[in-house]
């Protein structure tokens, strides 16, 4: 076939194809234009989820009548010259939006320059200027696109319902909502107002707003800065997290971006506290120098090329890491001299709760679900009864043990010393509570969970000390893949497997002999977990794969290996328990983002008999 030179026409409904993909599509490009133009109140205005209409106003700067006709053109812009082309400070900057908008829909521009004394009226035709005339309007524009790929009805076919095409929309007003909260948004469907945000808003107030007061509530600071990178706003706790990512919103240099390197790192910050298939939403701003960053990937500008993305990375997880250690470390330590009057586990109980009331007997580990009648209970002096009462440990033997426990050292109790963070184990609920007291109030411990997290964190310092100890086979196994690929590929990690007491070498083109195993998962199937290392790291991103496949492997093996739901414990074994749990990182939740122990204050158990 001859080559031919495609018209005008064509090539602009090509190009039209890659900015406009949806009616969000065109509201992003809109209101990012608007703010280029320095708007304080950006006015959004849908009909049937933007396919009928989409109207953006704005009383940013305006454009002159010159400006106007220019401004349709393909390849005109005011916001660069060829010299900031790798630093590039502006939304838009390639001069393809009204273009590529204008050539599948209906366009009509009004604008008013600063200094001018009226205003111009652009009806927009075959991607040319067919009227333009004088009208009457405020400083600022207003651009008008009815009938969306009306010229194009095979592309209507490709657009979701209307709810799902207006959900997009009010997704991308959000979006530039959160970085610009010195704006006043306003977002309306028909006779429906779906927005309405004030301008000069803080940041904490517009992601209040936007993602709610529970959000805010369970919120985590985060401002970190080192020579080249900053990172600040908002994460959420390790308790608060969504079934999926639509509330994760990052930014880099006040730009909304999609990226898959800063959507790994959210996952691998965050992998100690919260279960696989869970989100933790966040509101995070990047800022780097315009010019190591690259947002002329793809004409969306959704996507962005970091020139040195380890950095990012790194400083992405360290500046996560740090606030949710820190955060944590504030929270679950319960010492007198740390715990605020409002404690995060303190609840407001504005109703009387059923109490149950032991029986109490001789036996030094007693159980709440026993009871017959409550016990009469007489004083014999006029000083008052203690709250509570440490019960001493006899020699007891423990049965139906499904784990031998092992705990690292001997602790010493003192039943005397209430001052413990988790104070002195008094009860053991149903053989899955741990119930403790200090001089602050009560505390139930969840004994798997709590233990689970222990031995999780006691493998996670081996691999890091590079001590985690491997088992070699007795009888070594060969594994066959699929491609020589994957073989050569598990060859060049092979050094970093080896830290982690993995063994292997090459026996034929596909084939793999497995010498050695860590001792953790010597029971585990070899086959499948060589074939899942093969198959789930990439070349570009073997770290954060292998570092996933590891913690996972250790998750599963915590669980496995730590004290049984429904397991007795004696006082001792308790004790020692809870003195593992102040000494233990991230101590707070299981491996599963579930916690593992709650405190409740004298002030809330008197609330519940009614002393308050």
């Amino acid at each position: 076939m001859p080559i031919i030179r495609l018209s005008e026409n064509t090539v602009n409904l090509i190009a039209a194809g890659e900015v406009v993909e949806r009616p969000s599509s065109v509201v992003k490009e809109l209101i990012e234009n608007s703010i280029d133009s320095g708007a304080k109140n950006i006015n959004i205005y849908l009909e049937q989820s933007g396919k009928n209409l989409i109207s953006v106003s704005d009383d940013g700067c305006g454009m002159s009548q010159e400006d106007m006709t220019l401004a349709i053109q393909r390849h005109t812009t005011s916001k660069l010259n060829e010299q900031d082309i790798t630093d590039i400070k502006f939304f838009g900057f390639r001069g393809e939006a009204l273009p590529s908008i204008a050539s599948v829909s209906k366009m009509t521009i009004v604008s008013k320059a600063f200094g001018n004394d009226m205003a111009y009226q652009l009806q927009v035709v075959d991607n040319k200027a067919a009227n333009i005339f004088e009208v009457a309007h405020n400083h600022g524009t207003q651009i008008r696109v009815q009938d969306l790929f009306g010229c194009i009805p095979a592309r209507l076919k490709f657009l979701r319902s209307d709810q799902r095409e207006l959900a997009a929309c009010v997704d991308v007003v959000k979006k530039l909502a959160l970085a610009n909260p010195q704006i006043a948004f306003t977002l309306k469907h028909g006779s429906s107002i779906l927005l309405k945000l004030s301008a000069n808003s803080s940041l904490k107030e517009r992601i209040e707003f936007i993602l709610g007061k529970s959000f805010m509530t369970n919120a985590i600071n985060v401002d970190f800065i080192n020579d080249y990178i900053k990172v600040y706003g908002y994460i959420a706790s390790p308790t608060y997290h969504k079934a999926s990512s639509e509330q994760q919103f990052i930014f880099v240099n006040g730009r909304p971006v999609k990226d898959k390197l800063l959507s790994t790192c959210l996952k691998v910050a965050y992998q100690d506290y919260i279960v696989q298939g869970r989100f933790a939403p966040v509101v995070l701003f990047i800022e780097v120098p315009f010019k190591f960053v690259d947002v002329n990937v793809h004409p969306a500008k959704i996507e962005v090329r970091f020139q040195d993305m380890m950095l990012i990375k790194s400083t992405l997880i360290k500046s996560i890491s740090e606030a949710l250690e820190r955060t944590i470390k504030e929270q679950y330590n319960l010492s007198p001299d740390l715990l605020g009057p409002q404690d995060i586990f303190s609840h407001s109980l504005n109703e009387t709760s059923k109490a149950y009331v032991p029986s109490y007997a001789n036996e030094p580990i007693f159980s709440f679900n026993q009871i017959n009648e409550l016990p009469k209970i007489t004083s014999t002096s006029n000083k008052p009864l203690e709250l509570f009462t440490v019960i001493q440990e006899e020699e007891m033997p423990i049965s139906s043990k499904e784990t031998e426990i092992e705990f690292t050292q001997s602790v010493f109790i003192d039943s005397n010393n209430p001052e413990s963070s988790l104070g002195n184990a008094i009860a053991q609920l149903h053989n899955n509570y741990i119930v403790a007291q200090n001089s602050l109030g009560i505390i139930m411990i969840d004994q798997h969970a709590a233990h689970e997290r222990i031995v999780y964190e006691q493998i996670k310092k081996e691999i890091k000390q590079h001590s985690l100890q491997g088992q070699k086979l007795l009888l070594p196994i060969v594994v066959e893949l699929d491609s020589e690929k994957k073989v050569d590929f598990l060859l060049e990690q092979q050094e970093h497997l080896r830290s982690l007491a993995l063994h292997f070498e090459k026996v034929g083109p596909k084939s793999l002999r497995v010498l050695e195993v860590p001792r953790i998962i010597k029971s585990t199937n070899v086959h499948q977990l060589i074939h899942d290392i093969a198959d789930e790291v990439s070349e570009e991103e073997h770290e954060f794969s292998l570092t996933h496949l590891v913690e996972h492997i250790i998750e599963t093996y915590a669980c496995h290996h730590s004290i049984r739901s429904g397991q007795k414990l004696s006082v001792k074994e308790m004790n020692e328990l809870l003195r593992q749990i102040e000494n233990t990182p991230g101590a707070g939740q299981c491996c599963h983002g579930r916690p593992t122990y709650i405190f409740v204050s004298l002030k809330d158990i008197e609330k519940l008999f009614k002393r308050r």
